[in-house]
C-alpha cells in the first residue's frame, strides 16, 4: 500500500519492516528490511547512509509523550523528525570525530511540537558503521513507535532479565567464597568463582543503566566487555581441570595462554 502507516499514540506500534535506504552520496532510494542487518542485504562496511520511514499521525489535541524504539544500532546514528535532529548516539563524519556505540539501546523522544497532527511525518535515521564483523544498521528488531512510557518497558524488561542472570552468577560466585573458606575443593571453587565474576563483568556493560549512570565512555565499557569475555572461558577451563585434578599438559597450557593473550 502507498498509504503511510498510521500511528495509534496510546499504544506501542510495531511499524512495517520495509523502509527506504539511501547510501550517502547517492540519490536513489532502495527498499530495505529493518530488523535485518544491512550486511545481509548487500550493504558492506564502511558505509554511511539514511533510513527513511513515513507515518501518519492522527489529529488529536491530548496524547501521551511519543517515542521510537530502535533497539541497538551498529554503530553510530542520528535521528531526524521532519528534518529536525531529535537524538543521536555516537558520532561520525562530517559531524565530528568517529565515535561508535553499539551497546546502547536506542529509545528516542519525539517532541510534540515537531509532530504534524492530521498529516504525514517523516523519520530519517542517518547511520554509519565500519566494523567488518558487525551486521550493520538497525539489525536486532523491527522498530516500534508510539507511547514513550510503554516503549521504555522494552528496555526495562531486557535489562531486568539480564540483571536476574547477572545476580544468579553473582550468587554462584558468593557461594564459592564460602566453599573456599570451608576448604571444600578450594582450587576448583576458586576458578568457578572467577568464572562467575567474569560473566558478571562481561555482561554488565550491555545494560542501559550502566551507560546512563556509570559515567564511563563507550571505549572504557568496550574494554571491560572484551577483557572479561576472554577471561570467562579461561576460568571455566581452569575450573574443569581443577575439579578433576588433572594437571595441565604443555599443549593445554599453551592453548590457555593463547586465549588469554
Amino acid at each position: 500500500s502507498d498509504l503511510p502507516f498510521q500511528v495509534n499514540p496510546y499504544i506501542k506500534n510495531q511499524v512495517p519492516s520495509e523502509w527506504k535506504f539511501t547510501i550517502e552520496g547517492e540519490n536513489s532510494q532502495k527498499s530495505v528490511i529493518v530488523g535485518k542487518s544491512l550486511v545481509d542485504q548487500g550493504y558492506l562496511p564502511p558505509l554511511s547512509g539514511t533510513y527513511r520511514f513515513e507515518f501518519f499521525y492522527p489529529n488529536i489535541k491530548i496524547f501521551p509523550a511519543q517515542g521510537i524504539y530502535l533497539n541497538r544500532i551498529q554503530e553510530a546514528d542520528k535521528i531526524y523528525l521532519n528534518g529536525v535532529l531529535v537524538g543521536e548516539t555516537g558520532n561520525f563524519e562530517p559531524y565530528g570525530k568517529y565515535s561508535p556505540n553499539w551497546y546502547y539501546k536506542r529509545l528516542y523522544y519525539l517532541p510534540d511540537s515537531l509532530l504534524v497532527r492530521g498529516g504525514n511525518n517523516v523519520i530519517e535515521i542517518k547511520i554509519y558503521y565500519q566494523n567488518q564483523t558487525f551486521p550493520g544498521g538497525i539489525f536486532r528488531s523491527i522498530p516500534e513507535i508510539g507511547n514513550f512510557e510503554l516503549l521504555q518497558g522494552n528496555i526495562l524488561r531486557e535489562d531486568g532479565r539480564d540483571f536476574c542472570i547477572l545476580m544468579l552468577f553473582f550468587g554462584i560466585g558468593a557461594y564459592q567464597i564460602f566453599s573456599i573458606l570451608l576448604r571444600k575443593q578450594p582450587i576448583a571453587n576458586f576458578f568457578l568463582f572467577c568464572s562467575s565474576i567474569c560473566f558478571v563483568m562481561w555482561r554488565i556493560p550491555l545494560l542501559n543503566v550502566t551507560h546512563l549512570y556509570s559515567g564511563l565512555e563507550f571505549q572504557s565499557l568496550l574494554k571491560i566487555f572484551f577483557i572479561f569475555q576472554t577471561l570467562f572461558p579461561v576460568a571455566l577451563l581452569l575450573f574443569s581441570y581443577a575439579l578433576f585434578k588433572d594437571p595441565l599438559r604443555l599443549k593445554e597450557f599453551i592453548l590457555l595462554l593463547l586465549i588469554s593473550v
